[in-house]
């Protein structure tokens, strides 16, 4: 039964004995109810939660914070959330009179694999690697201030300083990130990662010392022949950063953040507008399209049309987005081509000749893997397993994310996690690709398949990209205005790919920052 101070009191009918009493709303509860199974009790109280409770125990499972049925939010006792909407604006987290935001704890804490688990009555101890929230309130947030350009400030010239001041409030200081209109453009490169060879033997994640298991903080950088990870100690004091930023003409809004020394809580990010006088310049698209079909590995069975989807991708955007941009540069990487050396130095090549005003266009057809910390694509190498070299990571997509200067990017990932991603293993790879999405201030749209057959073979195409050209070609065009946009063709996506592979293959979309077209239509 629940009273109406928000206890909740558990009889044995039997003897009449209180089993236990739990006292967890603030508000009168409204009602309970068990499973049809009684593997859990749901509790809703007037202070507007949904909590659930695992028998006999009665220890807590899951808090629903439900506002309508686009914005929610599902937190486990951990810390770990999952959910979908205006998070920042329903949902705050406060610790004493301090208040702070669900944005600050999503690179650490977004794991809708963990809430998963946690629903279905698993120990979450060995994931969450000593990491939860009360712990990580332990470390505190640095302070963040712009000191220039100011607010408001009017620049003639294209370059401006950008000096931030980052300020110790006992958690020490780790990764610090710049974003210019929303996107990454510059940061330490600091990524928390597992100790140990991950599942896919990437040596990536091996730390100095310590042994096995945990977590390490390590710094990714990527110079011009290979990729370098080293391990990264936390800062204390006061710490100063300067950076040169290229504006576009208008407005431009700069965004300094900054991570606690174990990389679980971001500050709260302060922004400065700029207004830029500089004459503008007509926006230019890039895109560069990858694609594998053949791997040479135990445990990854070769594609169909891998090569065709990138090939296809990269030759109707070439014409269908002409009309939009004052100039289209395309660049295919297809079977041999597509090593991870050669998508380095393309990206590379291309980001030295972008201007922040362009839009940048990247799509992989290939396979792709998460793990707790990781999101990763498969790359062509010689020989067989896995080796980092062969392995493209969601830190090193980040710091490839940032040579690119066009600050309007869009990636298709037309991956799915070897052998399918039933089960498990869909939110654990829908999270890592979200926090990537999020971090970088990108569009994604994901293939995420689930079925290998289903994917990669369907009227010519894989099943993801057939979508993309269809759309493209028109039918996502939703308002008939000639263009297709990037939430239409997202919105499009979701729709069709759903109704074609009968609910076995559903696409994940993660929008951030400014709309943008990608295709003109012909009528």
């Amino acid at each position: 039964m629940g009273d109406k101070s928000g206890k909740i009191i558990i009889y044995d009918m039997k003897s009449g004995k209180i089993i236990k009493s739990i006292k967890d709303h603030t508000f009168d509860i409204k009602s309970l109810a068990f499973s049809p199974d009684d593997s859990y009790l749901a509790s809703a109280s007037l202070d507007g939660t949904i909590r659930f409770w695992r028998p006999p125990s009665f220890d807590p499972l899951l808090t629903l914070y439900l506002y309508d049925k686009d914005n929610y939010l599902v937190l486990t006792p951990e810390g770990f959330f999952a959910g979908m909407g205006n998070l920042n604006k329903n949902v705050h987290f406060t610790k004493g009179l301090t208040v702070y935001e669900v944005n600050q704890f999503y690179d650490a804490f977004y794991r809708p694999d963990l809430v998963e688990k946690k629903l279905r009555g698993e120990d979450l101890s060995r994931d969450k690697n000593r990491l939860n929230l009360e712990d990580a309130l332990r470390h505190p947030p640095p302070k963040v201030e712009i000191l220039a350009p100011q607010e408001g400030q009017e620049v003639v010239a294209r370059e401006v300083t950008v000096r931030v001041k980052v300020q110790d409030a006992g958690g020490q200081v780790g990764d610090i990130r710049l974003l210019h209109n929303g996107k990454l453009v510059e940061s330490l490169g600091v990524y928390r990662l597992a100790r140990e060879e991950g599942p896919a033997g990437v040596a990536l994640a091996r730390a100095e010392g310590g042994g096995r298991g945990g977590v390490a903080l390590r710094r990714v950088t990527i110079d011009p022949k290979a990729v370098q990870s080293t391990p990264f100690q936390a800062q204390s004091g006061t710490v100063t950063r300067e950076y040169q930023v290229t504006l576009v003409n208008g407005d431009n809004t700069l965004t300094a953040c900054a991570f606690n020394g174990p990389n679980t809580v971001m500050s709260e990010m302060v922004s400065v507008r700029v207004q830029c006088l500089a004459p503008s310049r007509p926006p230019e698209l890039y895109v560069l399209t990858v694609g594998l079909n053949t791997f040479h590995h135990p445990g990854l069975p070769n594609l169909r049309n891998a090569v065709k989807d990138a090939r296809d991708l990269a030759g109707l955007l070439a014409q269908a987005a002409q009309p939009l941009y004052h100039k289209v540069h395309v660049q295919a990487l297809l079977e041999e081509e597509a090593s991870k050396a050669n998508i380095l130095k393309a990206a590379r090549d291309l980001g030295q000749r972008m201007w922040p005003e362009d839009v940048l266009v990247v799509a992989m057809a290939t396979h792709g893997r998460a793990d707790g910390y990781r999101y990763f694509l498969y790359t062509h190498a010689p020989g067989g397993g896995d080796s980092p070299e062969r392995m493209l990571t969601s830190p090193e997509l980040m710091e490839i994310s940032k040579t690119f200067r066009a600050l309007k990017q869009v990636w298709f990932l037309d991956t799915c996690q070897a052998g399918g991603i039933k089960g498990a293993m869909t939110p654990l790879y829908d999270g890592r690709v979200s926090v990537l999405a999020k971090a970088l201030g990108m569009h994604v749209l994901a293939g995420a398949g689930s079925e290998q057959v289903a994917r990669d073979q369907y009227q010519g195409n894989g099943l993801f990209t057939h979508f993309i050209l269809k759309g493209l070609k028109g039918e996502a065009d939703a308002n008939q205005d000639g263009r297709v946009q990037v939430q239409e063709l997202g919105a499009y996506l979701n729709r069709m790919v759903g109704e074609a592979s009968r609910g076995d293959q559903v696409p994940f979309i993660r929008t951030f920052g400014e709309d943008l077209p990608l295709a003109q239509v012909s009528r």
